[in-house]
Order: structure tokens, then C-alpha cells, then sequence
């Protein structure tokens, strides 16, 4: 290892015994926590560098720190929180090894995070939307969506796991609808005041390159499919339109389900259509000619 890199790896580790050794009974801990929080800050801004981001990513006792330090509240926590997020963004470049940063980051956590509306279910989103970006990567997540204990009363059995991996992105559906769009009739809970997780667009873009997920998608005549389509054209957030379009556009690589895919109950071919509509004009012969949704009326 270079002297340069040596010296950042002992200034990470000052910045880590700064944040979890001080005594909490300390006579003064408002001092104590003003220290946390720049030795937090400071970490985070070497995350940012690549020098800090690739040192910081090999070092287990760093990343076990943070996944312990993103459980408090507080700006330490929102702190972790972010190198976490410049952390897994490694993993989908091959900076940063998606396994050993999934071992001393509690994912069943994250998803939790995400999943109970937490002060930083947005950061939650973030780290699963750069972890899942790679194949790899994506099948861990999708695995800790259907296998976590921490999804509730609602999470699978090993049996039904197995029988069917992929029912219980249902949560995910619902979240996504309470989160960016209140007036979902098909949700019972309250409409939320929190801020919309326009990330959940690109963590189903992601998801949708697993063969399961777009099964998840597609079972029960495609009724959470159903549930994503007005994303389609959702104004207030491009991001999570994009996203959604992603995953569309993966689900259509499932070439036994295209049936469902043009059914009449999805009518998914006209959202598709109407997008590529320009502003020319069509005669009253090919108005009739074009499929009953993208008919305009005379």
C-alpha cells in the first residue's frame, strides 16, 4: 500500500474512533456530538473523492461502522447515510465488490428503511436503486425484497418463496402509488405528506432485469403491472417515469407473456403509441384505421 493511501486509511480510522468512542457521558456532550457530526462530514467528504471512495470501500470495519452509525438519527446519521449511498454507487462500476459491501451492510435494513416511510426511506432508495443497477446486484436485492423478515406480516414462507419468488413486490407497488401518487383509489392507507421516492422508478427499472421480477409483474393477469401504467406519462417527476418506462421495456423481453402484454385489459399499446404521435394531420380514413384509444374525435 502507497504512504498516500496509508495516511488516508489511519485519517478514516481516527474519523471512525471519533464517531464511536467518545463517551457518552462526557461532560460537555454537546461538544461530544459537534465532534461526530465533523468527523462524520468529514468522512463523507472523502467519500466523494475517488482516492477516499475506492479506500473507504475496501475497508470492512468502515463499512460495518456505517451500517451501525445510519441506525441513529441526527445529521451523523444522515452523514452515514450518504457515504452509503457514494458507496454502493461503486458497486454498479466495479469499484467496489457488491458482496462484500452487501456483508457488513445490513440490507434487510435498508429495505426496512425503505419499506416503514423512515427519516431516510429517500436514502434507503438510493443505495437500492445503485445496488441493483448490475445483474448481481439486482439479484441480491430482489432476494432480500422476497426473503427478508423485516417486510412484516406479509413476507413469504421459504415454501411460497420458492413456489412463486416475486409475490411480495406488492409492497413495492403500494409504496410507490402512496408515495408519488395519494389519490391511488386501490390503496387503503392515508395519503402521505412525506415527500414522493422518485428512485423506486429506477429500482423497478433495475428489478425488471431479473427474469423473476418481471414474472412478480406479470402473474395475476398482470394486476400490479395495472397499477404502474399512469406512471407511464406522470408529469411531476421524470425520473420515475423513466424509470417506469425501463421496466416496461423489460417486460416485454417476456416473449410468452405479449399476449397479456396487448391485451385489452392493460391497454398497454396505446400509452406506448401515443407518445410517437407527431403533429401531423390524418384524413378521416386514417383516423379510422388507427386503433380505437388514439381515434381523435371530428
Amino acid at each position: 500500500m502507497a504512504s498516500d493511501d496509508k495516511q488516508h486509511v489511519h485519517h478514516i480510522q481516527d474519523l471512525l474512533y471519533i464517531i464511536h468512542t467518545l463517551e457518552r457521558d462526557s461532560q460537555d456532550a454537546n461538544v461530544d456530538q459537534r465532534l461526530k457530526e465533523e468527523a462524520a462530514l468529514g468522512l463523507l467528504a472523502l467519500s466523494g473523492s475517488s482516492e477516499g471512495h475506492e479506500l473507504m470501500s475496501s475497508q470492512v470495519d468502515v463499512l460495518a461502522a456505517l451500517s451501525q452509525a445510519r441506525k441513529g438519527t441526527g445529521n451523523v446519521a444522515k452523514a452515514a447515510w450518504d457515504i452509503l449511498v457514494n458507496l454502493s454507487a461503486g458497486t454498479s462500476q466495479g469499484e467496489c465488490d457488491c458482496e462484500i459491501f452487501l456483508k457488513f451492510v445490513d440490507l434487510n435494513g435498508v429495505v426496512k428503511e425503505l419499506k416503514d416511510r423512515h427519516e431516510f426511506s429517500d436514502k434507503a432508495s438510493a443505495v437500492l436503486s445503485n445496488l441493483s443497477r448490475n445483474e448481481r446486484g439486482c439479484a441480491l436485492v430482489l432476494d432480500a425484497f422476497m426473503r427478508s423478515t423485516d417486510l412484516g406480516d406479509n413476507a413469504p414462507s421459504g415454501n411460497e418463496v420458492q413456489q412463486g419468488k416475486g409475490a411480495n413486490l406488492k409492497w413495492l407497488v403500494d409504496l410507490l402509488c402512496l408515495a408519488n401518487s395519494p389519490h391511488c383509489s386501490s390503496l387503503a392507507s392515508p395519503v402521505s405528506t412525506q415527500p414522493p421516492l422518485p428512485l423506486l422508478g429506477a429500482i423497478f427499472g433495475n428489478l425488471t432485469q431479473n427474469p423473476e421480477a418481471r414474472q412478480a409483474l406479470l402473474n395475476d393477469d398482470g394486476l400490479l403491472l395495472l397499477r404502474l401504467l399512469p406512471f407511464l406519462s406522470y408529469q411531476k417527476c421524470s425520473s420515475l417515469r423513466l424509470g417506469i418506462i425501463s421496466a416496461v421495456r423489460n417486460l416485454c423481453f417476456e416473449h410468452s407473456r405479449h399476449s397479456l402484454l396487448l391485451s385489452n385489459e392493460l391497454d398497454l399499446l396505446p400509452r406506448l403509441l401515443l407518445p410517437l404521435a407527431g403533429p401531423d394531420e390524418f384524413t378521416e380514413e386514417e383516423n379510422e384505421g388507427l386503433p380505437l384509444d388514439l381515434q381523435f374525435s371530428s
